[in-house]
């Protein structure tokens, strides 16, 4: 006599039988819309976390990510030499620089003047020729290397014709850099207290 307990079992016809495309996309549009537990999506990912892979799995994967992202064979080779350290020249940083000119998102593109030049090619490039006449190295405490700061000897803001003069500039580490404006502040610096400051 029927206990009235029934276990529902897959039936053996359906066992290597692959649903067809459209019973995969009524079961894809069925899944767009469950919301799943915080703890149902900690099972799934532990469940693909600690899923070993077999060889032949990993190289169907390789493949698939091949076909969908097709490189040329000039593509990697720029790629590798740009791992490589290979340095962009003067010139097409400058190229590049003016390709960016105006390609700014920030508050609907409204950068304030004082960022936009520090941003700018000719600041990097003069920071840099700062740091490659003093060495590299901190005029103050002598450490060369690390974090390192140019400093405007005459104001940046006020005089303009020097902002990228390169007599103009120091070089000083952060901790240097900060030393110096915290004692002759941020406004009215000059060459006279440079001099005090490195005794």
């Amino acid at each position: 006599m029927p206990t009235g307990i029934y276990i529902r079992t897959k039936p053996a016809w359906n066992k290597n039988k692959h649903p067809s495309e459209e019973t995969r996309k009524k079961m894809s549009e069925s899944g767009k819309h469950k919301k799943l537990s915080a703890e149902h999506k900690k099972k799934i990912g532990d469940f693909f976390r600690n899923r070993p892979l077999s060889e032949e799995h990993k190289r169907k994967l390789r493949e698939k990510a091949g076909r969908r992202y097709p490189i040329s064979e000039e593509t990697r080779d720029k790629m590798q030499r740009a791992h490589l350290g290979e340095k962009h020249t003067e010139i097409r940083r400058k190229n590049n620089a003016e390709a960016q000119k105006g390609k700014h998102f920030w508050k609907n593109g409204i950068t304030p003047e004082n960022h936009r030049i520090r941003g700018s090619i000719e600041f990097r490039l003069w920071r840099e020729a700062v740091f490659a006449r003093d060495g590299w190295i901190c005029q103050k405490c002598k450490v060369r290397g690390g974090t390192l700061h140019p400093h405007h000897i005459r104001n940046f803001g006020e005089i303009i014709e020097l902002r990228f003069a390169i007599d103009n500039g120091i070089t000083f580490c952060r901790n240097c850099h900060k030393g110096f404006h915290k004692r002759f502040g941020l406004k009215d610096n000059t060459k006279k207290q440079i001099i005090e400051f490195l005794k």
